[in-house]
């Protein structure tokens, strides 16, 4: 059994123990602390571990201590952050194991400071997290890190820290070059939060994008496209609206999403932060980008937000006596129980055909092989891993060009 399958089931059943604790709220906080303690250490534990390692391990254990920084960044694609970071832990004598659980305690760090802002929920809120990024969790180091420094950018900025906040946006960017087009947006929209606008003008949207759920695609796809005279926009664009790609509602629903959010998270003081950075993350990531691996690593920088922030917002709905708000928070909590529970029986099984690259490995294996053993084996794991991907793409391909030919 996989890594991520065994937290993941531990945290199922940490998330229905707190459900049965619901008037409870002292003991669903301590079970919380054990269910995130529990996580984040059996994360941080792995040892060699998942299919990046084949790009990773080479790259950390080639450095030479104290070695010549400048060289280092010249001739490497890591970002330069990041190549900084593992000279530093090269430096100070740290394993590849002990760089790679100072990401793993960071992020969980950031996780846990974003979560508190919880009152009730706090396990399932983790529980999603975990089954909707377990791969930036357990191998994008340094995805992994720019989240991290987003995270700790949003909150230092709620907290009108403005300078600690552009340092952690540096530090983002430093590490990961895509936390650019998330960060941009999201603090400009946090600049203009305070601008009202007219209930007349979100009908109007509402109405519009409605509209657009039943207008013919072709339509839309062609009228769009001769807007637009770059390219990779024009890509995008396609698609995301053309039924050729079966993806064409995905804009429409994005937008809904984000009008229906702000216009019933609006407040005299302003919008809320949370809401400005999963809009702008959203807006962002749907107009620009048409791979789908790279929408899903955009995703990690505002999918905790959102989570936090639809958790806050059912909360108030339910002290405000909202109505039918008791069945839409029931019947949420039964859809996310099935959900979380549907990711980890997919992950579970997709991972056997990945050449086992996401198989349980921690330090207590150490107890039966060295490490130096231990690092082979993953290793040759994560190149059948790499190798079974690329016969998939070019099966894939081959597929797509047989279909477009007959």
């Amino acid at each position: 059994m996989n890594l991520v399958t065994v937290i993941s089931v531990f945290l199922i059943a940490a998330t229905v123990a707190e459900l049965l604790l619901d008037n409870m709220p002292r003991m669903a906080e301590q079970l919380y602390k054990l269910a995130f303690a529990v996580t984040m250490v059996g994360f941080t534990i792995k040892y060699y571990y998942g299919p990046d390692i084949t790009t990773y391990v080479p790259f950390y254990e080639s450095m030479e201590p104290w070695g010549d920084l400048t060289e280092a960044i010249r001739t490497t694609s890591f970002e330069t952050g990041f190549v900084v970071y593992c000279w530093l832990c090269r430096s100070a004598g740290l394993s590849f194991w002990w760089m790679t659980a100072v990401v793993s305690v960071l992020f969980f760090g950031a996780t846990y400071m974003l979560i508190g802002e919880l009152k009730e929920k706090k396990t399932l809120a983790l529980t999603l997290i975990v089954v909707l990024m377990p791969d930036l969790i357990t191998a994008q180091l340094r995805q992994c890190m720019a989240v991290s420094m987003f995270i700790f950018t949003i909150l230092a900025a709620r907290k009108n820290h403005m300078v600690q906040a552009v340092v952690f946006c540096i530090l983002a960017f430093s590490m990961h070059k895509a936390s650019l087009l998330v960060i941009l947006p999201a603090l400009a929209y946090w600049g203009m939060q305070r601008i009202e606008i007219s209930n007349n003008i979100w009908a109007v949207l509402m109405i519009g994008l409605a509209i657009l759920l039943v207008v013919s695609d072709n339509v839309i796809v062609d009228s769009l496209m001769k807007m637009s005279a770059d390219g990779l926009v024009s890509k995008s664009i396609s698609y995301h609206l053309s039924f050729a790609k079966q993806v064409q509602l995905n804009f429409v629903f994005y937008m809904l999403a984000i009008v229906v959010m702000v216009q019933f998270s609006r407040r005299k003081q302003g919008r809320d932060l949370i809401l400005a950075v999963a809009t702008a993350g959203m807006i962002v990531v749907v107009m620009f980008y048409q791979h789908f691996m790279l929408l899903n690593r955009l995703r990690a920088y505002f999918v905790i937000f959102i989570i936090v922030y639809i958790f806050n917002f059912v909360r108030k709905k339910c002290e405000d006596k909202a109505p039918y708000i008791n069945i839409v928070r029931q019947a949420s909590i039964v859809f996310l129980l099935m959900f979380v529970c549907y990711k980890t029986i997919t992950f579970d099984v997709n991972w056997k055909r990945d050449g086992n690259a996401m198989e349980a490995c921690t330090l207590f294996d150490l107890r039966h092989s060295s490490a130096e053993e231990i690092k082979q084996r993953q290793i040759i794991k994560a190149n059948n891993f790499w190798d079974e991907y690329s016969d998939s793409m070019v099966d894939k391909y081959q597929n797509k060009n047989y279909r477009k030919r007959n």
